[in-house]
């Protein structure tokens, strides 16, 4: 590694060296690449393990990319960057492929959907710690529908929020994922994903924190999905986000990172 003293301020690959900034010095740090090439790694057979273990990474990453789309209208309530959780939950459901060799395993959820039931997009402020009563709901595959019914909630009883803002509400939504196959061409999603990210969302009226929410429940269908196949897996999530009034005071508005949310069932 060296420091350059001239007023270069370049940085990326230059042939065999690579230039960057560091934190420490204000040059910049140039060094010479290490480790095996692209070419390498793509064609040298002691690299086998390594592409057997790059594709199927890329395998649970394009699992957790169709979840993440299938739920998209209430990820805007996380606190954290879950895609690292979620692809794990995805690479477990890949190891239990029993029958392709490595390399090639499928992320199939048929059996392992309970895996994603009570998911959480929160770290510091989890959904059940917000809402003190259990949402009802009811699914139906076959339809790929469900309704959901959140209970009366008294404040100071039933909802504890820490976000000092005067409005809330409840986002409902119910989307569709798509398992990740293998095929003469690499790893793809089941049908070319022609049923990737079909999805249904409700949001509720806003409601103030100091009034009590009465009881409602909400039906939600995807449209275009009849006798939904087994590779595909409906996700039905629920958020709740904190609203303030903007302008003259007669439109609310979302507040930013002030909410949460978590998937109530995968079916």
């Amino acid at each position: 590694m060296a420091i350059l003293d001239g007023d270069l301020r370049f940085t990326g690959p230059l042939g065999m060296f690579s230039a960057y900034k560091m934190a420490g010095t204000d040059k910049t740090v140039i060094r010479r690449k290490a480790g095996p090439s692209k070419e390498q790694i793509k064609k040298l057979p002691q690299f086998q393990r390594t592409r057997e273990n790059i594709a199927e990474f890329g395998a649970s990453s394009m699992a957790g990319t169709s979840i993440r789309d299938a739920v998209c209208m209430v990820r805007h309530l996380s606190d954290y960057n879950y895609s690292g959780t979620l692809n794990r939950l995805c690479k477990k459901v890949q190891l239990e492929d029993p029958v392709r060799n490595r390399g090639q395993r499928q992320v199939e959820w048929a059996q392992w959907r309970h895996w994603l039931n009570g998911f959480n997009f929160n770290k510091k402020y989890q959904f059940d710690h917000l809402i003190h009563l259990p949402v009802a709901f009811q699914v139906n595959r076959a339809q790929a529908s469900a309704v959901v019914t959140i209970p009366q909630l008294h404040p100071g009883f039933h909802v504890a929020f820490p976000w000092q803002h005067p409005y809330f509400r409840f986002t409902l939504t119910l989307g569709s994922a798509v398992d990740v196959v293998y095929g003469k061409h690499g790893f793809k999603l089941a049908d070319g994903g022609a049923m990737d990210g079909f999805r249904a969302y409700v949001d509720t009226s806003w409601a103030h924190c100091t009034h009590v929410f009465p009881e409602t429940s909400i039906e939600l269908q995807i449209p275009g999905i009849e006798d939904v196949p087994a590779h595909i897996t409906l996700l039905l999530a629920i958020g709740v986000e904190m609203g303030t009034p903007n302008g003259a005071g007669t439109n609310i508005s979302p507040v930013r990172r002030a909410g949460s949310a978590k998937i109530l069932q995968a079916f």
